[in-house]
């Protein structure tokens, strides 16, 4: 009776305890971010007074090699940056086979580092802004973190850029919210992590003046020690709806955003 009520009394203790989820990079820590999104809809489109129903697919891949190479005061100073691969594929009429788009990225390699309180971006030749923003020192898993300690069961909620960074969303999104609950603390692979249960709610508008809005059920595995998120999983619908001087449309589907971490 004794020793079950000790064990009581250590798992009340582990949900009482605060921790604090916070960027903690270590210099050589080499990161390899993989993520995938996958979107189908069934659409119904009207133009010219008749109705037609048709069907999209769109999935999406980056692999991403991230070397901390300099880290002073907690920050990384120095990143080198190997992204593997990052493409678009889409199945859409007439045809419905699968055609594939590599974006600005795709094969590339960078080096960004401070110097003189500056950013200084190396390899970045013939990139537009929108991906140089993407190219900078702030690590964007910490934009998911909570600004205080938080014990299982507390909530908190993240908007706007930061959750565009983590997510690497298009443009045509506009805004996002994640609400988010550490549900556990616990060991996996020999690291002490923890375990966030969060809702993402999302809208935007696409070409055509077409409206669409999203919400996710996502679990996400943080390891506490430094700050890496080392999976994410999404899981939701898609709804659109949208109408102009040429056709409208409505339809729905699922889609799915995964991520995975390996630290070397």
């Amino acid at each position: 009776m004794k020793l079950l009520a000790l064990s009581f009394l250590l798992v009340l203790a582990a949900q009482d305890e605060k921790i604090t989820l916070k960027f903690n990079p270590r210099k050589g820590d080499k990161l390899t971010k993989t993520q995938k999104m996958e979107l189908q809809l069934k659409l119904s489109v009207d133009a010219g007074g008749q109705t037609q129903e048709v069907e999209f697919e769109q999935r999406g891949t980056t692999k991403r090699l991230s070397e901390f190479a300099e880290v002073e005061g907690g920050k990384v100073t120095r990143l080198l940056v190997d992204c593997i691969e990052d493409f678009d594929e889409k199945k859409e009429p007439p045809n419905m086979e699968w055609t594939r788009t590599d974006n600005a990225m795709h094969g590339r390699k960078f080096t960004l580092s401070m110097k003189d309180g500056k950013l200084v971006r190396e390899g970045v030749e013939g990139l537009k802004e929108k991906e140089l923003k993407k190219l900078n020192l702030d690590h964007m898993d910490a934009k998911l973190f909570p600004d205080k300690a938080i014990a299982v069961g507390d909530t908190w909620e993240v908007k706007g850029e930061a959750l565009e960074d983590f997510l690497a969303t298009s443009e045509e999104i506009k805004d996002m919210t994640l609400k988010a609950k550490l549900t556990a603390i616990k060991e996996i692979d020999k690291r002490r992590c923890a375990l966030i249960d969060a809702t993402l709610e999302m809208k935007g508008k696409a070409e055509n003046d077409i409206g669409f809005s999203g919400k996710m059920d996502v679990e996400i595995v943080v390891w506490i020690e430094r700050g890496y998120v080392l999976r994410s999983k999404g899981k939701g619908k898609m709804t659109i709806k949208g109408d102009n001087d040429q056709f409208s449309m409505t339809g729905e589907g699922p889609i799915t955003i995964e991520s995975t971490v390996k630290v070397e």
